[in-house]
């Protein structure tokens, strides 16, 4: 086994919604406890006029998607600097990224340019038409990743 000196890497996919606002935070954590550096990572991605990430956010489809298709990589980049300014108050490494493309396309090519050792997601919770639908990102992310994939769970409601 070889040991690396360089220090282990997180990538947190983003997509501005709580469930990744959970992940941040269960990220944020775990890059602390490890000493690690954070990658954030969030794709901009549009099929047939319709953001797949802003669809999965809860609320009105329709207007969330013409929220979400209007955001380019230069605001996905200042939201993400935003999110990562209280991990870089605290002294952790944070790098920015966004990309346009399939989310889960992204979320991997990201994850092999900056040489991860771990993905953390959030569950937006989706469940029945909405998911056969929508499809799941975490679902392929499990599947193709060849790195772990840590999934945050979408909080319960009563």
């Amino acid at each position: 086994m070889i040991c690396s000196m360089d220090p282990p890497r997180i990538l947190i996919a983003v997509d501005f919604s709580e469930a990744s606002r959970r992940a941040l935070e269960a990220g944020e954590r775990l890059a602390r406890d490890l000493h690690a550096g954070v990658v954030l990572a969030h794709a901009i991605a549009e099929v047939q006029g319709v953001s797949l990430a802003a669809t999965s956010l809860g609320g009105s489809p329709q207007a969330a998607a013409t929220a979400q298709a209007r955001m380019s990589v230069d605001e996905a980049l200042k939201l993400s600097a935003e999110w990562a300014q209280g991990m870089r108050a605290a002294g952790l490494e944070v790098e920015t990224v966004a990309r346009e493309g399939i989310p889960e396309d992204v979320v991997l090519q990201a994850a092999e340019d900056h040489d991860v050792q771990l993905l953390v997601v959030g569950s937006h919770g989706l469940k029945g038409f909405k998911r056969f639908v929508l499809g799941s990102v975490v679902q392929t992310l499990l599947h193709r990743s060849r790195r772990p994939v840590l999934v945050i769970p979408a909080e319960e409601t009563s």
